[in-house]
């Protein structure tokens, strides 16, 4: 993926359209999330491993919080979805505008779901469709 174009988002996730589910990487099923990215427009986007726990941890308390959106700058691969044939945006990293003490509050759940917790409960269930997307380049 790292030969892909990049698109730069910056703008802010909306909180409440974050779901939890998987993509195809090389034929494995991977945990990933789906989040809507807002700019002048809507985007979806797709992440996975590290960025998708960032995003599931801090969207968690975000809405424990009555947050409605999250700033960031996220820089995406365009990559090519095997199952629909069109570009989606995966994202590379993410640089997040908020306050130290919101990462704080974010941490432990953060390092549980980098240490193997499975994603998913009453405020955000897993999808249990077929996966987001197939890639077959990593």
């Amino acid at each position: 993926m790292n030969n892909a174009p990049i698109v730069n988002f910056n703008g802010a996730f909306l909180v409440d359209s974050l779901e939890v589910g998987s993509i195809l990487l090389l034929s494995k099923r991977v945990l990933a999330v789906r989040i809507l990215f807002h700019q002048s427009l809507n985007y979806p986007v797709l992440a996975y491993e590290y960025p998708a726990a960032e995003i599931y941890a801090y969207c968690f308390h975000a809405r424990q919080n009555n947050k409605s959106k999250l700033e960031v700058y996220a820089p995406s691969h365009m990559i090519e979805d095997q199952q629909s044939n069109k570009l989606m945006p995966v994202i590379a990293n993410i640089t997040w505008h908020i306050s130290p003490a919101f990462r704080e509050k974010c941490a432990n759940q953060f390092a549980a779901v980098l240490g193997g917790d499975v994603l998913g409960d009453e405020t955000y269930p897993v999808f249990q469709g077929k996966p987001f997307a197939l890639f077959r380049t990593e």
